[in-house]
C-alpha cells in the first residue's frame, strides 16, 4: 500500500471515529459487533494474539468483517487520537465500504472477501432505501408519508 493511500485511510479512520460512527478498544468492538453495529473490524498489526482470538470469535458469530491491517497499535492510535489502539470498528456502511476497498486494492484474500462482502451490504441497503422512497409520496404539507 503506498504511502498516500495509508494516509488517506488512516484519515477516514479519523473521520470516522469524528462522526461517531466508530469503536475502539477490544470490549467496545465486542459489544459493538455483540449489538450488530460494527461492519468492519479492523486489527493492528502488533495486536496480542488473545485479543485477535477474542474480536474475532465474536466478529464471526456476529457476521462482522474482520481485516488484520498493516498498521501497527501506535499508527491507528495516532489516526483516533490515542497513544494506541490494537482493535477499532466501523460502524457505518459506507465508510467501511471505503476502508475494505483501500485494503483490497493491494492487499490480500481476507481483504478481498471483506470488500466484497461489504459492496453486497451496501447495494442491499441502496435498494432497501430506493425500496421504502418508492412506497412513499408527498403529502400536501410536503411530506413524506407511507401509502
Amino acid at each position: 500500500m503506498t504511502e498516500a493511500k495509508r494516509n488517506n485511510l488512516l484519515s477516514l479512520i479519523g473521520l470516522a471515529k469524528r462522526a461517531g460512527k466508530l469503536s475502539f478498544g477490544e470490549d467496545a468492538v465486542r459489544v459493538a459487533a455483540a449489538a450488530k453495529k460494527a461492519k468492519l473490524a479492523l486489527i493492528a498489526s502488533d495486536a496480542a494474539e488473545n485479543t485477535e482470538t477474542r474480536v474475532r470469535r465474536v466478529c464471526f458469530e456476529a457476521g462482522v468483517s474482520v481485516v488484520k491491517t498493516a498498521f501497527s497499535k501506535e499508527e491507528l492510535g495516532g489516526a483516533l487520537g490515542y497513544r494506541s489502539a490494537a482493535v477499532c470498528s466501523v460502524d457505518d456502511i459506507g465508510m467501511a465500504h471505503r476502508c475494505a476497498e483501500y485494503l483490497a486494492e493491494d492487499g490480500g484474500e481476507e481483504e478481498t472477501k471483506a470488500f466484497e462482502k461489504l459492496a453486497l451490504s451496501k447495494k442491499r441497503q441502496a435498494e432497501r432505501r430506493a425500496a421504502k422512497k418508492a412506497n412513499t409520496v408527498k403529502n400536501g404539507r410536503g411530506r413524506r408519508q407511507t401509502r
